[in-house]
């Protein structure tokens, strides 16, 4: 019995040895960094929330694929040459907002990595139903006077704080190239 029990401790040991006793965790998955040169910009880690369906010349634009219709653009305007005044933009957009059937929500300045920004969030009526868009307007990362704009849709009257979550995590990985 003894040879017995010997030899079954040794398989067993063999069957962990070589079986294991559980498996390893799967790897996270690299982070997708997404860069456009004509922009001069780049996403240091794309935010889970995203992937890039477009990213070709001037067009970066991203979709949120657990948001139905959730969509971001991002767009950088030329350079300024007497700079750019970041509230008078704002108050511009706010027109956009103004109108039968929309609502203007309000404004944020917000502080990201590459200096200050503002916000700007209101619902407009679509084919399928209201919209709301939230935008991020600053200038470009990289210092220069260009407007960046970073503006995201999704259907209104949804989880609008998670979504304006999403937007600021990306913001906060746009970086110059």
């Amino acid at each position: 019995m003894r040879a017995t029990s010997a030899r079954t401790a040794t398989l067993a040991s063999l069957a962990l040895a070589v079986f294991g006793c559980g498996s390893e965790a799967p790897a996270p998955a690299a982070a997708e960094r997404v860069e456009n040169a004509e922009l001069g910009l780049a996403i240091a880690v794309l935010p889970a929330a995203f992937e890039v369906i477009e990213n070709l010349g001037e067009s970066l634009r991203l979709a949120a694929p657990d948001v139905a219709s959730g969509s971001v653009e991002i767009t950088v305007g030329p350079l300024e040459l007497g700079g750019i005044n970041l509230v008078e933009v704002v108050k511009a957009r706010r027109t956009e907002f103004e109108g039968e059937g929309r609502l203007y929500f309000g404004n944020r300045e917000l502080m990201t990595p590459y200096g200050p920004a503002y916000t700007t969030r209101g619902q407009l009526t679509g084919p399928d139903g209201p919209v709301e868009v939230t935008a991020a307007y600053s200038l470009h990362p990289d210092g220069s006077d260009r407007l960046m704009t970073v503006t995201y849709r999704y259907p209104g009257g949804g989880d609008s704080q998670a979504r304006v979550g999403e937007l600021l995590e990306l913001l906060g990985e746009l970086e110059p190239l």
